[in-house]
């Protein structure tokens, strides 16, 4: 959201954010909209967000184009209703492509299909347009889209200066090859089966120092404790570092940039953006999960990709550890926010 905001103020347009206020008072609405709050107009608006209440909203503030970030429900919800009736234009981005999910069971495949013939349908309705969450590696065809983009919220000498903070507060010494994970951790990240993997690293290059590190807030739903990753790390012979807490963009560039090699064990089928930080700035990246996600990494050069299991994702692992660091692409990242803003609003 502060990218849209900035790239709107940027060209001279008034800014309304509607937002829930239970989400207002959260640390990352601070966190992430710090920047901008000064310079634009925050509304609360009631969850779930009806088109209603987008309408009303809209009305209020004679809007000329209503952008709804994470707009799956509401695109959905849009095709069996009658359709958006405010000013100007509706842009609503899919964050889940249903066709991604990709192999999948057959209740879910038959959820997708009618998810997808939904999207379709709002698509079609007047004064709204479908956008679709893309890679950074898409090729355009003839769909609405936006490609997901790396954030920078710095320039590359204040993202490495925070970089080397990271390792020397957390003691990310350069005699150890540091594998992590970074950003919120849910048990969709998989942490366990990264240090079983990371186990089998170890034993296979014995000479070697390993070090795996968490730069990001433990989630309930992680499936470990602190003290419980700590003591099984140990036990393999890994070093290992958790910085548990939430992370702004800026400091999860530099986590990403302190790190040897991230890993990006996901069981989810959507872009994010781990894989385009890693890419950007120059850091090695094992990924593993579903078919989608492989496709991802392989079609941007970014690293090594497998399906997620312990013996491939050791295999990779093994590979990045003696490997060279790839070259950074920081001024090409950088324009990518822009773009973003641009394909989502479909205006400057």
């Amino acid at each position: 959201m502060r990218i849209l905001a900035e790239f709107a103020l940027r060209h001279g347009h008034t800014v309304t954010l509607a937002i829930p206020e239970e989400s207002r008072r959260t640390k990352e609405f601070r966190a992430h909209l710090g920047a901008v709050i000064d310079r634009i107009t925050v509304r609360d608006i009631d969850a779930p967000i009806r088109m209603r209440k987008i309408e009303e909203m809209a009305r209020d503030c004679s809007a000329d184009v209503v952008v709804v970030p994470h707009a799956d429900e509401l695109a959905t919800q849009s095709a069996l209703g009658r359709g958006y009736r405010g000013p100007g234009r509706l842009r609503l981005l899919v964050m889940r492509d249903p066709r991604w999910e990709v192999p999948s069971p057959a209740h879910r495949r038959l959820r997708n299909a009618i998810k997808l013939r939904l999207l379709r349908r709002t698509a079609r309705r007047d004064k709204t347009d479908l956008i679709w969450l893309r890679e950074q590696s898409y090729t355009p065809h003839t769909e609405l889209f936006a490609r997901d983009p790396f954030i920078a919220d710095g320039t590359l000498a204040e993202i490495e200066r925070g970089a080397l903070e990271l390792r020397q507060r957390l003691a990310l010494d350069v005699g150890t090859f540091w594998f992590g994970v970074v950003g919120a951790v849910s048990g969709r990240k998989n942490v366990p089966v990264v240090l079983e993997s990371l186990a089998q690293v170890a034993k296979q290059h014995p000479a070697t120092s390993i070090g795996f590190a968490i730069m990001g807030r433990l989630e309930q739903t992680a499936g470990f404790t602190e003290s419980e990753l700590i003591e099984r790390a140990l036990a393999y012979g890994i070093r290992v570092r958790i910085d548990n807490r939430l992370f702004s963009n800026q400091e999860l560039n530099s986590a990403v940039s302190a790190l040897d090699a991230v890993v990006m064990a996901y069981s989810t089928h959507a872009p994010n953006s781990t894989l385009e930080k890693a890419r950007v700035l120059g850091t090695r990246l094992v990924a593993a999960g579903p078919p989608s996600i492989r496709r991802f990494v392989r079609e941007s050069g970014a690293g090594w990709e497998s399906e997620l299991s312990i013996e491939l994702l050791a295999f990779n692992l093994g590979l990045a550890l003696q490997a060279e660091a790839p070259d950074s692409d920081f001024d090409r990242g950088v324009r990518q926010a822009d773009e973003f803003a641009f394909q989502l609003f479909g205006t400057q």
